[in-house]
């Protein structure tokens, strides 16, 4: 009985870390292709810049979204959305190589759809702490450890997967960890 009123909380959490260790790769992955292709570290971090000021414009957004919407169906389509753009991406870069326009437009959207994704997850906690009976400081504090877990695997796997399978197919397993996050 304990283990199936525990279960929403503990998927939301394999979505989070999913989620988490999936946009944590873009953080890597992003500048070392515009590195590569450019040789210019200053390129490199005008487009990381670009994508941290346009989240930092859609944080505050996000909330309003998933009042309207809803929470739940935010943090799938967000992850959706974001699995079919890395999965874009990636199949761009294969046929056709690098642009510096695209990866651009790439990380906007990134920027666009990880938020609400990641805030519609934030407010499921109260509903999975609940069901699971898990005191809301704790179920808050778990949710921030494995997220932060996430954050810091992220750009690791990227790293290691550069070396394995090159930095534009990456997008291809940013894509399945987008895909995994929505199927928790």
């Amino acid at each position: 009985m304990a283990t199936r009123r525990l279960t929403p909380f503990v998927m939301l959490e394999v979505s989070s870390v999913l989620s988490a260790i999936a946009s944590g790769m873009t953080y890597i992955v992003l500048p070392w292709l515009i590195l590569e292709a450019t040789g210019s570290a200053l390129v490199a971090g005008v487009v990381v810049a670009i994508k941290g000021l346009v989240s930092f414009v859609v944080y505050p957004l996000a909330g309003t979204l998933i009042d309207n919407v809803g929470r739940r169906r935010i943090a799938i389509i967000a992850d959706a959305l974001v699995a079919l753009t890395a999965a874009g991406f990636a199949l761009s870069v294969g046929a056709w190589g690098l642009s510096i326009a695209l990866t651009v437009v790439i990380s906007v959207l990134g920027s666009l759809l990880e938020p609400p994704g990641f805030t519609a997850r934030k407010s499921l906690i109260v509903n999975t702490a609940e069901s699971g009976q898990i005191p809301l400081e704790r179920a808050n504090g778990i949710h921030e450890a494995i997220r932060g877990i996430g954050w810091i695997a992220g750009p690791a796997a990227g790293s290691l997967l550069i070396a394995l399978v090159g930095a534009g197919n990456v997008f291809w397993f940013v894509a399945a960890g987008y895909v995994l996050s929505l199927l928790c």
